[in-house]
């Protein structure tokens, strides 16, 4: 099914989506799922009560949990920078995997909160520029690819950055 939403600027100067879906149709359109930044008053207009969890969070407290899970997904790897047991290449392929599971849960987000992703790509430009940029895709690709999930494959809209001096740079 095929989502009609539009875009209008309202008179403070604020974004919004316009649209007629309601229930599952907004969660799964990335462009309009807010996830727990709902309103009420939103939840109750688009038939979104019992289909998301009941607490209403801010954009802040949203990035706040997704840059706490992120990091979770580098734990094992933080443990293991300090045991002697590895060498280096050990070291190397445990980084590479933490790597993907970060990519693919950038990934993830993406594909199911893209208001969420940009704020958190924005706030987090530094941190995560490594994880979004080719090498790390394409490490993911192939850890991914080995594993026979084709998930990865289906939608890839890359991430593009514009630095200062007009150079265009595209972690695609």
């Amino acid at each position: 099914m095929t989502i009609q939403f539009d875009v209008k600027e309202t008179d403070d100067n604020n974004i919004v989506f316009v649209t007629d879906a309601e229930g599952n149709d907004v969660i799964r359109a990335p462009l309009l799922n807010k996830g727990t930044a709902f309103t009420k008053k939103e939840r109750d207009k688009f038939s979104l009560n019992g289909l998301i969890p009941p607490r209403i969070l801010s954009l802040k407290q949203q990035i706040k949990k997704i840059h706490q899970r992120y990091h979770r997904l580098g734990k094992t790897f933080d443990i293991c920078k300090s045991c002697k047991m590895f060498d280096k290449n050990q070291f190397n392929v445990l980084k590479k995997e933490v790597n993907a599971a970060r990519y693919n849960f950038l990934r993830d987000l993406q594909d199911r909160n893209e208001l969420l992703f940009y704020a958190f790509a924005y706030k987090y430009m530094e941190e995560i520029i490594p994880i979004v940029y080719t090498p790390t895709v394409g490490d993911a690709e192939i850890i991914l690819k080995s594993r026979t999930s084709k998930r990865m494959f289906e939608r890839h809209p890359g991430f593009r950055k514009r630095y200062p001096k007009g150079a265009f740079w595209s972690g695609y």
